[in-house]
């Protein structure tokens, strides 16, 4: 059953990513398929090596012995799996789903393995013992690694090593490998990184992370240990070391450094998850809870998500963490269409200019409108064209979606999902948000405001200050007497006008400052709105589809925007009324003035016909690469390998741009804006020669998260004080030279993969009696 238990998550990782929902067990006919297709595809690797032995018979015999070993290694797999497939097709489909469901919640907390516990050094290793054993674990390691992914990562190794001389680009490159899920790769490069120059401390906590989340922990743990005796109270060695703990099945130790990691990092992502685990299994539901909700507070992640609901809690908007991306104050420049409301009325005889004044906003505002409306309406069409063929078109659906597999994108979106949930009691959200003219409002504990709240509260304002002392304005002042002169109607007539033009200029501006106190709350309304809505995608040439308006501009997006205004329009033409000249009662035969032609675009040129993106994010290594850019993830074209989906967790990366670390741990670990403590320069030494931590927060740092399907879930950026760009914008690309620091994940399958189980088996170190 355990066999089984390999295969169904081997199925599960390769499954299309294209939902943010945690990937489901598959049926028996499926897992059958793909079972099927593995087989296919070892005897094709089989024969391959079957080959390269048959060339290096008579070209290099010496290498023939591995390519033998890797022969043998690939038809214990093909055997392995092929006694799989007979026994899941006895199977009916009720008893496979009832024993694999079993299986995987048994599956949660390894079992303590004694035998490799008791092969660990009692001792740290000294300088030269731990070059010693690096070099055993990376000649044990690549012995049991396929021969065409030895080939392939010695090739690019060579080829790095030849091109930059630098043991950190040559790291990255193994990062990058690790990244794209070729794992086997990735633990090929990074050895030999960390021996040509053993030194490296990001090399060498990175290998440990990777020997721990392929089923080596007892490897894993030598290198950490040394680490921590060097560089104590570093949250990513201490989560290393808990997390290959857990992997041993030594709970109480795991537990040990897990605290110490989340000590001195609240939310630490990785430790919290398998903290949460730990307790879970001790039957301490309450920190099991606690600390999987400290876990998303970090990186939110469907898949934790779908462990805090099978711990029996649903998660809140509150849960979430903030959406802690880029972008520009009022977005939508709503602020300058606020303050062309008119706060200057007539206020007696004579005024005509301020007649015209007001007037010519209430023309211009009902000719935006009518602009609006039309445009709305074409761009409505198009919505409505593009989810037919979302619905109907399978590629389409994968071209339009992949992209957005992105963590702003999935952040935004749970949180409209939450915020509707919550505001509308559960009525349906981002599945017909291409139908409403305005989002649903929302409410949350962080504040968000949306349109409709500000302007419910600009209502009762307007209501109290304006409506209500108007309406009782004409009973509060006496007329103008019988029989008045000309001269005393219009003395009347200037008196009460001005009280009139008093009560609706004080009306006016309280509105506005309304407005403006709260815009910053809109402002991230607007944020979430904005990175959940969907660009249109590219076509294979790369052109823009005709779904893009003309103005390059995104359909929602688009939308959104008009919406925005639309709704302040329409509040302005409630509360702002067309006005009349005021004539002068001594000329009544003289002849009225004509209004002056109105000014229709007076208004028009507010709505921006760009909303430029704010956040921009580019990552290279030597072989791969990606660019945040919104709520999208742009995979790089010119990537040297495909990305795959691998049996192993990927864990979370700290990443920062070389060069650039000069600042210790701060004391506010919190995401997005941050400050700095002073430290001495031997502070700031020993700080860059030590792994990345999770909470050290130079200006160009950043995260990258992994779910264990081998999905992008965090990417946490470092924001400048006001959160409209990054710290450092320099940062903005960061290059293969960039620092690289891995935080594993838990481990629970270590002997359900071939390869693992290979690892799991290998004694690496053999302690002195």
């Amino acid at each position: 059953m355990r066999i089984i238990i390999f295969l169904l998550v081997s199925f599960l990782v390769a499954q299309t990513v294209l939902s943010q929902e945690p990937t489901q067990q598959p049926t028996k006919k499926e897992l059958t398929i793909e079972i099927q297709k593995q087989i296919a595809d070892l005897k094709k690797e089989i024969a391959e090596v079957e080959k390269q032995i048959g060339i290096a018979q008579k070209d290099d015999p010496e290498s023939v012995k591995d390519l033998e070993q890797q022969l043998r290694m690939l038809k214990e797999q093909l055997a392995t799996i092929e006694e799989t497939y007979k026994g899941i097709s006895g199977m009916s489909e009720k008893t496979f789903q009832e024993a694999a469901t079993a299986e995987e919640e048994n599956n949660s907390i390894p079992k303590r393995d004694i035998t490799r516990i008791s092969i660990l050094p009692k001792k740290i290793l000294s300088d030269a013992e731990l070059a010693s054993f690096v070099r055993t674990v990376n000649t044990e390691v690549e012995k049991m690694i396929p021969a065409t992914e030895k080939a392939g990562a010695l090739k690019i190794y060579n080829e790095t090593k030849a091109k930059y001389n630098s043991t950190d680009v040559t790291g990255n490159a193994a990062s990058g490998c690790w990244m794209y899920g070729h794992w086997e790769k990735a633990l090929c490069i990074m050895g030999r990184a960390c021996m040509d120059d053993m030194t490296n401390t990001d090399n060498l906590n990175n290998y440990a992370a990777f020997l721990s989340m392929t089923g080596a922990e007892q490897a894993a743990l030598p290198i950490l240990q040394w680490l921590n005796n060097k560089y104590p109270k570093n949250s990513t060695i201490l989560n290393n070391i808990g997390q290959a703990w857990f992997g041993l099945g030594d709970m109480t130790n795991s537990k040990k450094y897990l605290d110490s990691a989340t000590n001195l990092y609240n939310t630490h992502s990785m430790a919290n998850a398998t903290l949460s685990k730990i307790y879970e299994s001790e039957g301490d539901s309450a920190k099991a809870i606690s600390s999987l909700k400290k876990a998303i507070r970090e990186n939110y992640d469907p898949e934790k998500e779908h462990e805090l609901n099978r711990l029996g809690i649903q998660l809140t908007f509150d849960d979430l963490p903030e959406l802690d991306y880029p972008m520009k104050t009022d977005p939508l420049g709503l602020i300058p269409l606020i303050e062309l409301f008119p706060e200057d009325f007539p206020s007696a005889i004579g005024d005509d200019g301020k007649v015209d004044a007001v007037n010519k906003f209430v023309d211009g505002a009902q000719d935006l409108n009518e602009k609006l409306d039309r445009e709305n309406e074409v761009l409505s069409q198009k919505v409505r064209g593009r989810n037919e063929k979302l619905s109907s078109d399978s590629l389409y659906r994968g071209e339009f979606l992949e992209p957005y597999n992105s963590p702003a994108w999935k952040l935004a979106q749970r949180s409209i999902e939450l915020f509707y949930a919550e505001k509308s009691e559960g009525m349906a959200s981002l599945a017909t948000q291409f139908l409403f003219h305005f989002p649903i409002p929302f409410v949350g504990r962080r504040i968000i405001i949306d349109p409709q709240e500000i302007l419910h509260d600009c209502d009762s304002i307007w209501e109290n200050e304006v409506v209500i002392p108007l309406a009782r304005l004409p009973y509060e002042r006496p007329g103008a007497g019988e029989n008045p002169t000309c001269d005393q109607v219009n003395a009347w007539v200037n008196a009460y006008q001005a009280k009139v033009a008093a009560i609706q200029n004080k009306g006016m501006k309280k509105i506005k400052k309304i407005y403006v106190d709260n815009s910053g709350k809109l402002d991230k309304w607007m944020k979430i709105n904005i990175y959940a809505l969907q660009d249109a995608p590219k076509d294979i040439d790369g052109k823009t589809s005709d779904l893009i308006t003309s103005l390059d501009k995104t359909i929602l997006r688009r939308r959104l925007e008009n919406s925005a205004f639309q709704e302040f329009l329409d509040y302005g033409l409630r509360i702002v009324k067309e006005q009349e000249y005021l004539v002068n009662n001594c000329g009544r035969n003289e002849v009225r003035k004509k209004r002056g032609l109105p000014v229709k675009d007076v208004l028009t040129p507010l709505v921006k016909y760009e909303l430029p993106c704010e956040f921009i994010k580019t990552l290279k290594t030597p072989l791969v690469g990606f660019t945040a850019k919104c709520n999208t993830i742009e995979k790089d074209p010119n990537s040297k390998i495909e990305e795959r989906k691998p049996p192993v967790q990927k864990g979370q990366g700290q990443i920062s741009k070389k060069g650039n670390q000069n600042r210790g741990p701060l004391n506010n670990m919190r995401r997005g804006p941050f400050a700095f403590y002073d430290y001495t320069e031997t502070e700031i030494i020993n700080q860059r020669s030590a792994p990345l931590n999770a909470e050290d927060k130079d200006p160009s740092q950043f995260s990258i998260e992994y779910d264990k399907w081998g999905n992008l879930v965090g990417l946490n950026v470092q924001l400048n004080e006001d959160g409209t760009a990054l710290a450092d914008p320099d940062s903005q690309e960061s290059g293969i030279d960039s620092r690289w620091s891995w935080n594993a994940a838990g481990n629970t399958s270590n002997e359900f993969l071939p390869f693992k189980g290979k690892l799991n088996k290998t004694i690496f170190y053999q302690a002195k009696q």
